[in-house]
């Protein structure tokens, strides 16, 4: 079977989710291939572009100082390192506000909140913990920088919920908020009785599929009630790990709140998370709302003819195979965590085997730990290798050369920065994918008027 296609976008991810949302609104016809919920599920439910006190020591400076806002602290990552993207896409970085808008619309059943000031979100993560943050699920949007200091969070833990218990993080949290400028809020755990039938949940993902059950939320919402009697101080917010159901967690949290009269939101997860989960789920139905086609599968072969991609050639997961002949091509399937970058004795992409690529050059074979440094806070190659790309996003081969003039590169799956380190993931996913999709689907005008 053969389909013409504008563009192709391979990647399931926030960078080729953006990317073909972005096509599809800018008239082209897009079709996306994926073979699973891309590295997504592994977010905690927000959205890092940049945060000016990351590299900063709490209790130096005020922990819940919100620093520059993020469009900002992009801007200044800049100056700290010409090879991350925000350095390489200077003159395309205002695509940054576009693109979190784009994310914020494409993700409408998670309710992601910006905002108004353009400052980050300062929350509570499940570690105790605080991270700081442009974009939220709503169900996760306790700012505790707006917390007053007569406030009093109560952190509820769930019997029979392995993984999570609450005095740690109220310990951690009550540390965090000595560091504080002036007064903090008082933070108090509470402890739910509620016996699931099995006996317990053993993850974070089981409960909330418990939880999705309507008599388990009637119960869950008793026990609450009954621990909130035992306690001698009213909370004024409650926070709960992030299991509150797949289908309607805001809906659970709404039930909570009218039953105990107190605001009620998740903590920030931990990978593999619920949130990071709903975000996938909300990636591929803001496509559907957009009529993009998305196919469950992988790419077999492709056909490279003088530097161009003319067709790919891919098994859908159903087993029948489909050759693609794409004008464009978009490359969004990660970094090593959602195998876009495999180690097969030489680093290279899943589909094209294009070499990963360092600040230093290519990896080729060079041994992982020869990519690490004995310092936790040094910088890593490891941590920083992807591909190499000209300032198109067009993917280079190992010689520096262009691999195909009709490839684009975007998200992770490009070199140059640290995720975690810099606390730039998703935000620079979706600008990478924004920004690729105008890259593409201008070559696509291009080719149509010849």
């Amino acid at each position: 079977m053969k389909e013409n296609v504008d563009v192709l976008v391979i990647g399931g991810g926030v960078a080729g989710a953006v990317a073909a949302a972005h096509l599809a609104a800018l008239g082209r016809s897009v079709t996306l291939i994926h073979k699973s919920t891309g590295a997504s599920g592994y977010s905690s439910g927000a959205v890092d572009v940049a945060d000016s006190k990351i590299d900063e020591v709490p209790g130096i400076t005020d922990p819940f100082d919100r620093g520059y806002g993020w469009l900002k602290s992009a801007q200044k990552i800049r100056h700290k390192n010409s090879y991350h993207p925000y350095a390489q896409c200077e003159e395309q970085l205002e695509s940054l506000s576009n693109a979190l808008s784009l994310l914020i619309e494409l993700t409408a059943d998670v309710s992601m909140q910006r905002r108004e000031d353009g400052h980050n979100h300062i929350l509570a993560t499940q570690l105790g913990t605080i991270k700081r943050s442009a974009l939220v699920q709503k169900s996760l949007s306790c700012d505790v920088a707006t917390l007053d200091s007569n406030a009093c969070v109560g952190i509820v833990e769930i019997s029979g919920l392995l993984g999570f218990e609450a005095k740690p993080v109220v310990d951690m949290l009550h540390w965090i908020g000595q560091m504080r400028t002036g007064p903090s809020f008082q933070v108090l755990p509470i402890q739910m009785s509620l016996a699931p039938k099995s006996g317990g949940w053993r993850s974070m993902v089981e409960a909330a599929y418990a939880l999705d059950d309507e008599q388990m939320q009637n119960e869950f919402v008793q026990s609450l009630k009954q621990a909130l009697k035992e306690v001698s101080v009213k909370p004024d917010q409650l926070l709960f790990p992030a299991v509150m159901g797949f289908q309607n967690p805001l809906g659970i949290l709404q039930m909570i709140q009218e039953a105990t009269t107190i605001l009620s939101h998740e903590l920030l997860a931990l990978p593999f998370s619920v949130p990071g989960m709903r975000l996938s789920k909300a990636l591929f139905s803001g496509l559907s709302r957009r009529q993009v086609s998305c196919i469950n599968g992988k790419i077999e072969s492709y056909v490279l003819q003088e530097g161009k991609l003319l067709s790919v050639l891919m098994h859908r997961a159903e087993g029948q195979r489909i050759e693609l002949w794409p004008k464009a091509v978009i490359l969004a399937t990660g970094r090593t965590l959602a195998g876009g970058i495999i180690n097969e004795g030489i680093m290279n992409d899943a589909i094209f085997n294009l070499p990963a690529w360092t600040d230093q050059g290519p990896v080729l074979d060079k041994f992982p730990l020869d990519m690490t440094q004995s310092l936790v806070e040094a910088p890593h190659e490891l941590f920083r290798l992807g591909l190499a790309c000209d300032h198109q996003q067009r993917p280079l081969d190992q010689f520096g050369e262009l691999f195909a003039s009709n490839l684009y590169a975007a998200g992770s799956i490009m070199k140059g920065y640290d995720p975690a380190k810099e606390a730039t993931g998703i935000g620079v996913a979706a600008v990478l994918g924004f920004m690729a999709a105008d890259f593409a689907s201008t070559n696509v005008f291009n080719s149509s008027k010849f």
